[in-house]
């Protein structure tokens, strides 16, 4: 028998416990944050003070729209979480999620005239980007106005190589 340490969820005994009631394994190594640097885990408050590009052409058309972006300073593409929080939606929206991890709706008038944010990271940046979508018929979400608060956790242990 080997030594370690687990930590079960409320109310399961530790010994019995399956891998999805432990809240920890020592087994399995935890990925790590360099609190060192400034950009490795930030808050970013996002203001738009002027909208992003609509689709153009014909029906169902996406824009893109990279509206943030920072050097995470490794060479390699990093591991990333981010929790996003729409704190002001977009004036007249009928849907949007108010907290997200990977992608998620900031505002949508209907199903087929929305605008979502997303990240994306590659080995040199972090981009936050908008997805505006809308069926040809109207414009998508306006996001004049829009508040997002988006926390970022860039970890650097390097999981493109075994």
């Amino acid at each position: 028998m080997g030594f370690g340490l687990k930590i079960s969820v409320p109310g399961v005994e530790v010994n019995n416990a399956k891998n999805n009631q432990l809240v920890l394994n020592s087994k399995y190594p935890f990925i790590k944050l360099d609190t060192q640097s400034t950009v490795a885990f930030q808050t970013i408050n996002l203001v738009f003070f002027k909208d992003t590009p609509e689709p153009v052409g014909p029906s169902w058309l996406d824009t893109y729209t990279t509206v943030y972006q920072f050097k995470h300073g490794l060479n390699y593409t990093p591991k990333v979480w981010a929790l996003f929080q729409v704190v002001t939606p977009p004036v007249g929206t009928h849907f949007y999620q108010a907290y997200f991890h990977e992608a998620g709706v900031i505002g949508a008038h209907t199903v087929d005239d929305e605008v979502s944010m997303y990240y994306t990271v590659d080995n040199q940046n972090v981009n936050i980007v908008v997805d505006k979508f809308n069926d040809g018929l109207g414009n998508a979400n306006n996001l004049i106005g829009t508040v997002m608060k988006i926390t970022m956790f860039v970890f650097v242990d390097d999981f493109t190589v075994s």
